[in-house]
């Protein structure tokens, strides 16, 4: 399937599945976490961009040493996709008054 809902569902999938590896130990954070400095945020994002990348230079001829694969490549894309949802969730619980965010601009924020 490639529409949008089931795309979607797959980034929540994988958000279920980083706060499961969280629960066993696997990280201490999701970037879910408040306590989670946005410098790390970032940093773990951008991880997985460079994993695109490698994996898009790789299927390029460019470069040897990602996976080349349409697999590989949807699923960190889809790993940046939840990363980010998670990074929105945290920024979310910290924007005081958030009535609807697509409705316009926030009423306030932190």
């Amino acid at each position: 399937m490639n529409d949008t809902h089931h795309q979607l569902e797959m980034v929540h999938t994988e958000r279920v599945r980083q706060e499961k590896l969280k629960r066993e130990g696997r990280f201490k954070h999701t970037l879910a976490d408040p306590e989670m400095p946005d410098a790390l945020k970032l940093a773990a994002v951008m991880e997985e961009v460079a994993e695109v990348g490698k994996n898009l230079l790789t299927r390029a001829g460019l470069v040897q040493d990602g996976d080349p694969s349409l697999v590989a490549i949807y699923t960190e894309v889809k790993q940046v996709g939840a990363l980010s949802v998670a990074w929105m969730e945290c920024l979310a619980y910290e924007i005081d008054n958030i009535v609807d965010i697509d409705a316009g601009p926030l009423e306030q924020t932190v």
